[in-house]
């Protein structure tokens, strides 16, 4: 690593260990491969409702910090970082799009789901943003998930409802799994809504 100007060529305490924290932070430093996480989808659901609808799931938006592999931490302060040495099973938009599909399906209660790209017939189009997935490191450990969620018919554009989904699930301590686990317990929380939601809906 190159240093920047000035008078002194030497590298002090506090550059050492500014660079040490960025590389565990963005586990780049090589060493041995991360532990790969995945999210679950709900099998189970309250709700009793039922759509004889044709339902197509788009790929979620999100911003580029979200949209990636790494899981998401952010510091009291707001300054976001990620958990070194884990990482999701795949981009957080292509896993949450999986997911919310494999929900429906687990429920048993739509006529037919699928997801953007698999050519099926669609009465109502789902379009998620993603802006938040992430994990609370302090003074409370937590995993915090919020989704917008927009039922489009598909028929003529339009939106015929939307909605925000919040779901917060407290972690027993700071580690990756703690972290990974209390994401994906909330994250089950909000699937499971956005379920019931959609099929009254349509």
């Amino acid at each position: 690593m190159g240093l920047a100007g000035g008078r002194s060529r030497g590298v002090s305490r506090r550059q050492l260990l500014a660079g040490v924290s960025a590389c565990l932070l963005t586990a780049g430093c090589g060493g041995r491969a991360p532990d790969i996480f995945d999210l679950n989808a709900p099998v189970s659901f309250a709700s009793s409702a039922r759509s004889g609808a044709h339902l197509v799931v788009m790929e979620p938006r999100a911003l580029s910090a979200l949209n990636t592999e790494r899981v998401v931490v952010r510091e009291a302060n707001g300054q976001i970082s990620y958990f070194a040495g884990i990482q999701w099973s795949d981009r957080l938009t292509g896993l949450v799009q999986s997911r919310i599909v494999q929900a429906f399906e687990n429920s048993g209660r739509i006529r037919s789901i699928g997801q953007q790209g698999d050519g099926l017939k669609s009465d109502y189009i789902l379009v998620t943003d993603i802006r938040r997935f992430e994990f609370f490191a302090g003074p409370e450990f937590a995993g915090r998930v919020t989704l917008s969620v927009k039922i489009v018919n598909d028929s003529n554009g339009r939106v015929v409802s939307s909605r925000v989904f919040d779901a917060e699930q407290p972690a027993g301590d700071n580690s990756g799994q703690a972290a990974v686990a209390s994401l994906d317990a909330a994250f089950d929380t909000a699937l499971q809504d956005i379920v019931a939601w959609t099929l009254r809906t349509i």
